[in-house]
Formats: structure tokens, C-alpha cells, sequence
């Protein structure tokens, strides 16, 4: 099995119109947390106080969050996986934006950047998405930016609540995005 380094290639800042994405600092776990606190993302992403956020956000070695910036303003964070075996060159993506930066298009904004580094400057072959079923909000806005629905994942994900809940695996090839 062939496998690539590629943390050296990891940019300092990923750039779209509005928005910046850059590496995520110590500095930035306040905000993070205090988006993660708020209801509509909260539901999605549980139980994160500053603790959590600096244990999955800072310093990772198995993933490479990014703070996302509007008008220099932490508004959320755009994180990827990957999966480094040349003949399986394939990211993850997970995304979540505070409420002042919801229903904004920033959701399809920064992963359409994110798609154009990963494919473009990383090599990856394939990215997935896989948002809970009844995410509405999250799955409309991953079309927008160019994913498509594979299939639905039986009991994916549990709540804190303890029930399991269906997620909806998406993806985007690299000829599917250079196409668009």
C-alpha cells in the first residue's frame, strides 16, 4: 500500500469571495465553542464546551480543521479526513456555521473552496459528506455545491438522547468538480 504525505501541502489560508478558511489556532476555541453552543448547531454537533473543541479542533493529527472567517469574524469551521492510500485517494469533509452565517450561501461558498484545494492542490480522487438524514438545511446546501446522494446509512449517528439516527452519505468525484 502506497501511502502519500501530504501534510506538508496543507495552505495557510483557503480563499473565496467572502469568506476565508485558515488552520485552526489555540485563539479560535472560544468562538468555535460558543457557535457549537448555539441551538441550531448544537443540535447537530453535541456536547462541545471549550474543552472538546480544543481537543478536536487544535492540534489534530488525524484531521485538519479550519477556522471559516467572514469579514475577519469566526462564523464556523470547515474540517477534513483523508484517506492517504494512492489507490484510495478520498477526503471527509465536516462543516458546521453559527447562525449569523446561516442562509447566507456560506455553507456552499467555503466547501466549493475547500473542494478546489483538495482536489486541485492535494490530488484527492473522491469527497464525501454524510450529514444526518433529517438535515435538511446541511444536505440542500452540499447540492449547491456540487454533491450527490449515494445512499442512505442506517442508524449512522447517536443523539445524546441515546437513539440512533440515518445519515445520508454524498460525494463529488474530481471530474465531477473540475466539470462544473
Amino acid at each position: 500500500m502506497t501511502q502519500i504525505d501530504v501534510r506538508p501541502l496543507v495552505r495557510a489560508e483557503i480563499e473565496t469571495e467572502r469568506l476565508i478558511a485558515r488552520p485552526v489556532l489555540a485563539t479560535d476555541v472560544t468562538a468555535l465553542a460558543a457557535i457549537l453552543r448555539q441551538p441550531s448547531v448544537a443540535c447537530w454537533w453535541f456536547d462541545y464546551d471549550a474543552e472538546r473543541a480544543r481537543e478536536s479542533f487544535v492540534g489534530s493529527e488525524s484531521d485538519y480543521p479550519f477556522t471559516v472567517e467572514y469579514r475577519g469574524e469566526t462564523v464556523g469551521l470547515i474540517r477534513y479526513t483523508e484517506t492517504t492510500d494512492a489507490d484510495y485517494r478520498c477526503a471527509k469533509l465536516d462543516i458546521f456555521l453559527g447562525v449569523q452565517a446561516q442562509g447566507k450561501g456560506f455553507g456552499a461558498e467555503v466547501l466549493q473552496g475547500m473542494l478546489g484545494y483538495l482536489f486541485e492542490e492535494i490530488g484527492h480522487h473522491r469527497v464525501t459528506i454524510a450529514p444526518r438524514l433529517d438535515n435538511e438545511r446541511a444536505i440542500a446546501a452540499y447540492k449547491r455545491a456540487g454533491f450527490r446522494t449515494v445512499g442512505v446509512m442506517g442508524q449512522f449517528e447517536r443523539s445524546p438522547d441515546g437513539n440512533w439516527h440515518d445519515g445520508l452519505l454524498m460525494e463529488m468525484l474530481s471530474d465531477d468538480f473540475i466539470a462544473a
